[in-house]
């Protein structure tokens, strides 16, 4: 998944596991 792609700063990984939270949530 994660390797093609350039490393995640803090800052995105914050946000991408609020989203994972949010959209788990909503499930």
């Amino acid at each position: 998944y994660g390797q093609s792609m350039p490393r995640m700063s803090p800052e995105e990984l914050e946000q991408g596991k609020e989203w994972l939270n949010n959209t788990f949530y909503l499930i």
